[in-house]
Formats: structure tokens, sequence, C-alpha cells
């Protein structure tokens, strides 16, 4: 099972109820909010050409335990891309050559890294867009600027998928 058919399955049965929760804030994100985040990340990915219906992206997401940046991490694997996994506490630097090496082409990242973009960007120049999830900061767009209008689709699983689902669920 893919983690984004592992995501699907809950937002079909219980698009109201919490999906993810906010650890520092509380706050609940239920499976329709993450769910219509996930469709516009794929969307805005595959319009650049990043998704599965070009020659793919590989993306990272590089943050802290954070609901809004998870919910792009699945948009990301909605959209056909390949996730790159960041461990957040390695430098600059260190990340910077771990993304050149995977061939990164774009990365989500927090405000709270700011301070190892310098790094980043100079040890992995093959990256082509850096976007702040929080909004804008320096050059780089924040996600809702980023992501713009774009509505995104869901597409319907087959009859035999919801079925299957279906039987699962009774």
């Amino acid at each position: 099972m893919n983690g984004i058919d592992f995501f699907d399955r809950g937002w079909r049965f219980w698009p109201g109820r919490p999906c993810l929760v906010d650890g520092v804030t509380g706050a609940e994100h239920t499976y329709e909010q993450v769910g219509q985040l996930t469709l516009r990340v794929a969307g805005a990915l595959r319009e650049r050409g990043y998704g599965a219906d070009g020659p793919g992206g590989k993306v990272g997401v590089l943050s802290l335990n954070d609901a809004g940046a998870y919910s792009v991490v699945l948009g990301i694997m909605r959209s056909g891309s390949t996730w790159l996994s960041i461990n957040a506490r390695n430098a600059g630097p260190d990340i910077g050559r771990q993304l050149a090496h995977f061939d990164c082409d774009v990365l989500f990242y927090q405000r709270a890294f700011t301070g190892s973009l310098v790094a980043i960007r100079e040890n992995a120049p093959g990256i082509k867009e850096f976007i702040c999830l929080e909004g804008p900061e320096g050059d780089d767009p924040g996600l809702p600027e980023w992501l713009g209008t774009t509505p995104g689709e869901r597409v319907e699983r087959s009859e035999e998928h919801t079925s299957e689902l279906q039987s699962h669920h009774d």
C-alpha cells in the first residue's frame, strides 16, 4: 500500500474526522482539509513537470514534525514525485550534499531552517525551487503563493478498489 492510498482510505470514510493534530498548538486538521491541500500540492507539482505525468521530480521537505509539512509530503506522494526524507537535525552542508546526491528538484522548508539555506544552496545548486511553508522568505515564495490558484483534482478510485476498501471497513 502506498502512503497516499492509506490516507485516501481515511479521507473516503471519515472526511470530517481529525487526520493530523499539531503537537504544539493542538490544532486538528481533518481528512478533508489535509486532502484538499494534498490535491493542490500535487496539482502544482504536476503543472511544473515534477509529477508522474512529466519526467518525475524529487522533492524534499525540511521541517520539524508539523501537520502542514506532512500534508505537503502527502501531496508529493499524490503527485507521483519522489519524496526525499531529510533529517532536520543534520547540519546545512550535510543536508545540501544529501539533496544534491539525490538530485533534488524542489525543497519545501520551514522558516526555522532559513539559517541552513545558504549552505544547502551552495551544496545543492541543482535545486530549482525553494518554497517556505509559512510564507514568503527572501526571494522564495511561501506555500500559498507557490500554489496560487491551483485547485487540484481528486482522482476517484475504480469501483473494484472502492469495494475492496469498503469490505475491509465493514
